[in-house]
């Protein structure tokens, strides 16, 4: 990936001079697969927390892939890691300093979550991402 050619400081700049000149898919999906090895299902799902959402996620075919930010999973996954291999992807961060540095920061942690979506389009039948809105809060970062 082209990420691990560029320093922090580097690719975030040339990131926001491509957000700056209304091409910001060409900053943060470069490297977007564009190859699937397998059929997969990609849905939303709305609801209040502590509805359920995660749980009804789980239950879908495995291999599945678990990228969440904040939320708590502890008790949600076991039940259905029994039965599936379920591997998790962490990507959420706290950001703190001057805009430049927030941006840095953002930076690493968009890396993580693409990462993560990346891997997970090679293994896994099911990619959960849990929950979107930390997700979308960090590509307005």
């Amino acid at each position: 990936m082209s990420w691990a050619k560029k320093t922090p400081v580097e690719k975030v700049k040339q990131d926001l001079a491509a957000i700056r000149a209304g091409t910001p898919g060409a900053a943060l999906w470069d490297d977007a697969p564009t190859e699937f090895t397998s059929r997969n299902t990609m849905m939303e799902i709305h609801g209040d927390s502590g509805t359920g959402r995660t749980s009804l996620a789980l239950s879908a075919p495995g291999p599945i892939a678990l990228i969440h930010t904040a939320e708590k999973i502890d008790g949600i996954i076991q039940p259905y890691a029994r039965k599936k291999k379920i591997k998790t992807h962490h990507f959420g961060g706290t950001f703190r300093g001057s805009k430049d540095i927030i941006a840095i920061q953002a930076m690493e942690v968009w890396k993580r979550m693409a990462d993560a979506w990346y891997d997970a389009f090679k293994w896994a039948r099911t990619i959960i991402m849990d929950t979107h809105t930390e997700a979308w809060e960090l590509v307005r970062v």
